[in-house]
């Protein structure tokens, strides 16, 4: 979301523009791909991407072949054993950990995890296909509130989100917004995701 704004994506061709080095590159069709990362590892280790009954050529010959890829470790670990990554990566966001979300004024009044277990809160986090940091979530809570109390604190979890097939870490300030969830479950970076909209409880 942070990188799909004006400030980012949409100042990048004037910037581009501006320095000597890239003033001739044709940037009046930039496309950004965000989907899951083990999707993106997919598309460009098989060379395609199903789009329902559209199959996307993603390969330097088609022409649609990314300059840029931004992810976890893991998933750029994965990448450069293919030999389609520099070796080095470059960082351009640092965490600062996991984060508890409300809505703004938090109404519902949570001011920690045993909050969230104790109204019942409905919990967004990012589903299966993220698995690496739902067992995360799960261990840092158990670790801060113990293993009864965690049960608890996701027994409230949402499981569907309208319109997605499933959910991402980015939805989920989306599903607080729309009051699909009460509480969501993030890692909180550098970026200004959100801001202005939620509140964020460190626990």
């Amino acid at each position: 979301m942070a990188l799909l704004s004006e400030e980012i994506a949409g100042a990048f061709p004037s910037w581009a523009k501006s320095q000597s080095q890239y003033a001739d590159l044709d940037l009046n069709n930039v496309v950004v791909l965000t989907m899951p990362q083990p999707i993106v590892v997919q598309a460009i280790r098989t060379g395609g991407i199903a789009l329902g009954n559209l199959t996307l050529d993603i390969s330097r010959a088609f022409g649609f072949y990314p300059d840029v890829v931004m992810g976890g470790p893991d998933p750029l670990r994965r990448l450069r054993r293919l030999g389609v990554l520099e070796p080095q990566a470059r960082f351009f966001s640092k965490s600062r950990g996991r984060a508890l979300l409300v809505r703004k004024g938090n109404p519902l009044g949570i001011n920690g995890l045993i909050d969230v277990a104790r109204i019942g809160a409905r919990l967004a986090q990012a589903d299966a296909t993220e698995a690496e940091a739902r067992a995360g979530n799960r261990a840092a809570i158990e670790q801060l509130i113990g293993k009864s109390a965690a049960d608890a604190f996701f027994a409230a979890e949402v499981k569907h989100f309208p319109g997605r097939l499933g959910i991402m870490h980015r939805d989920v300030p989306e599903m607080i917004a729309r009051g699909y969830a009460d509480a969501g479950l993030m890692h909180i970076t550098s970026s200004p995701i959100g801001h202005g909209y939620f509140e964020t409880i460190s626990n």
